[in-house]
């Protein structure tokens, strides 16, 4: 009578993943092993993939299971990790240490390929950034890898946006946080705003000023920027380090309004979120 207790088969599967699975000079085309119920009753469960060899895995399974009631699954594909990655959480080059914002997820018209959105200065600020490479979403899961940005040019030519997208890699899936948003908006001044941030979470505010300049310090380095908006916080300053990234959208309509790039004292400076169309077409 095959056993189906629940110790035993315990015993039964260490033995396998340690003489099996997790043995090097064993086949590789075994993928795993649990013990699952089907109608009361406990029994083996053997991952393969879809090339597995039949007959070697039979023999193999018979071996250490002849006595239980066990089950061959054959899968497509080797076991991967899956995230669910939120806009406002932290995103980073591999190249560089600091975090920013991922601030909005976007798939091209007729794909279902998702890209992420943050700054360039933050997927793309070092000198040997290249298509490709990897980004890392908090606190260390690799998300995608860099596929478009801007070159922020240095002085005296200005910038307008400072944004890049990267390529999620299929096993992850984007979400935005709290909701999706409508259609894109240009700046007002009193609009009220709010953005999801890596640092200091949601927080809301007002636009004070738009279409400014001003020399701005990015990885170590200064830029003229043009067209900034700007943005006081309510009861709460609107962005800290780290934040950079995040999309502002509007109170009434959740509209996408900017593009967090930096702030200045008491204020978040954004740039018109218009510009990151040019990156995802």
């Amino acid at each position: 009578m095959k056993t189906n207790d629940l110790k035993k088969l315990q015993s039964l599967v260490k033995k396998f993943e340690n003489e099996v699975l997790f043995n090097e000079e064993s086949n590789d085309t075994i993928l795993g092993v649990f013990i699952d119920k089907k109608e009361q009753k406990n029994r083996i469960i053997i991952l393969t993939n879809e090339d597995s060899d039949e007959i070697h895995t039979n023999k193999t399974a018979e071996a250490h299971f002849g006595n239980t009631d066990y089950k061959i699954v054959k899968q497509k594909g080797i076991p991967k990790s899956t995230s669910t990655l939120l806009t406002g959480g932290g995103i980073r080059s591999k190249r560089l240490r600091q975090w920013g914002t991922m601030g909005g997820f976007f798939t091209k018209k007729g794909s279902n390929q998702q890209y992420g959105v943050s700054n360039a200065h933050v997927l793309a600020g070092s000198k040997n950034s290249r298509s490709g490479d990897e980004c890392i979403y908090h606190p260390n899961i690799k998300a995608g890898q860099l596929y478009k940005w801007f070159n922020l040019k240095l002085p005296p030519k200005k910038n307008y946006i400072d944004a890049a997208v990267f390529k999620i890699y299929p096993r992850h899936k984007g979400k935005w946080n709290p909701v999706k948003p409508h259609k894109l908006i240009g700046a007002r001044l009193n609009l009220r705003v709010y953005k999801q941030g890596n640092t200091t979470g949601r927080t809301s505010g007002i636009v004070t000023s738009y279409n400014g300049a001003a020399k701005v310090k990015l990885n170590g380095k200064f830029y003229y920027f043009s067209g900034i908006i700007s943005i006081k916080g309510i009861n709460e300053p609107f962005n800290d380090f780290g934040d950079s990234g995040s999309i502002v959208f509007s109170q009434a309509g959740n509209h996408m309004v900017a593009l967090v790039f930096a702030k200045s004292g008491g204020y978040c400076w954004a740039l018109p979120i218009k510009h990151i169309q040019r990156l995802i077409k």
